[in-house]
Parts: structure tokens; C-alpha cells; sequence
């Protein structure tokens, strides 16, 4: 396992300034946060990027800089993949994956998204489901039983039939990049690393 030490972590980040995060003008054209946030995950204490992540979650970021990355790493993730990407994930990593859900929905109603943020709710559950009933059916394949594809077929489809009203949005909910934007601009404070 490589471990960085806090102090090694500390000396070789450079925070982004309050004057800095004040200027962002749209945070989607911005890599001032980013640069941080994924700079700080690097460093952070772990073999693996999830076990990175965790540490950067638990030791490092401020609350509001870890809503903004599970934002947008969920965001990111969805319009590359689908839900597919988002929920299913390896047996090992379920645990994971449903700590991360949960932040997510977290990250939304922060950011005043409630409807998003229940709409992610209802999922984690269905998630860790399907994501061991694709694991039970390749380990079957495994022990060379031919399992019917229409088998996973039916766990894919269940998944992709959530794409649809993600897609589409929630009318209650405010536009969450301008929503972060503004939050921003005018709490830069909050997401600069907690005080120790």
C-alpha cells in the first residue's frame, strides 16, 4: 500500500486562493477546484484511487469541495456510460460503491437538488442488488454453466430504465452547475481544506 503522510500531502498542495474561487466565472470552464480536488485525491493515503478517495473524503477536503467532486464524477460517469456505469460495479467494490451513492444523493440536497437527491436514494439499494446478481451469474459462467444472456439482459435493462428520468431532470430542482457556481463565488471559504 503506498502511504503519503498528511504532512507530505500538506507541503506539496497548493490550496486555491479565496480570491481565486471568488473569480470563477461558470465552474464547468474552471479547473481551479478541480485541479485541487483531484490533485488532493492523488496524494491521499491508498493502493487503490477509491481507497484514495475515501482518505481525500475522510481527512482532507472540506464538506463542500467533496459535494462538488461526487457531483461532478457522477455526472461525468452517467454521460459516458449510463446508469450502467454509474450503479453496477464489482462484487468487491459494493461497499464502496453504496458509500458513494450515498454521498452523491448528499451532494445534491446540499445543493438544494432534493428531487435528485431521492431519485439517487431509491437507487442505492437496486444498485447493490444488481450489481451481486451480475456477480452470481458470472460466477456461474465461471463454473462453465451457460447461463442465457437474456439473464443479464433483463438486470441491464432494469438498470438502463433509470437513464430515462435522469436524462429528463427534475423541474423542482435548480440547475446544479450554477447552483455550485454561486455557492462558489460566494463561500469560497468552504471549500478550501478544514482547519486543523
Amino acid at each position: 500500500m503506498v502511504v503519503i503522510s498528511s504532512e507530505a500531502h500538506e507541503s506539496n498542495m497548493k490550496n486555491p486562493t479565496i480570491e481565486e474561487l471568488q473569480g470563477i466565472k461558470d465552474i464547468q470552464d474552471s479547473e481551479i477546484l478541480s485541479d485541487y480536488v483531484f490533485a488532493v485525491i492523488e496524494q491521499s493515503e491508498g493502493e487503490f484511487h477509491h481507497q484514495k478517495v475515501k482518505h481525500a473524503v475522510e481527512s482532507h477536503l472540506s464538506l463542500r469541495a467533496a459535494n462538488w467532486y461526487f457531483l461532478v464524477t457522477f455526472i461525468g460517469l452517467w454521460g459516458n456510460g449510463g446508469m450502467q456505469h454509474v450503479l453496477l460495479c464489482d462484487p468487491d467494490q459494493i461497499d464502496y460503491k453504496q458509500w458513494e451513492l450515498k454521498k452523491v444523493a448528499d451532494s445534491f440536497r446540499a445543493f438544494g437538488c432534493k428531487q435528485h437527491a431521492e431519485f439517487i436514494d431509491q437507487l442505492i439499494p437496486k444498485a447493490a442488488k444488481w450489481s451481486k446478481a451480475i456477480a452470481d451469474l458470472n460466477q456461474r459462467e465461471d463454473k462453465g454453466e451457460k447461463v442465457p444472456e437474456d439473464a443479464f439482459n433483463k438486470i441491464w435493462s432494469e438498470v438502463d430504465a433509470f437513464d430515462a428520468p435522469f436524462e429528463k431532470g427534475f423541474e423542482a430542482d435548480p440547475d446544479i452547475y450554477e447552483v455550485i457556481t454561486n455557492d462558489v463565488q460566494q463561500h469560497p471559504e468552504k471549500y478550501l481544506p478544514p482547519k486543523k
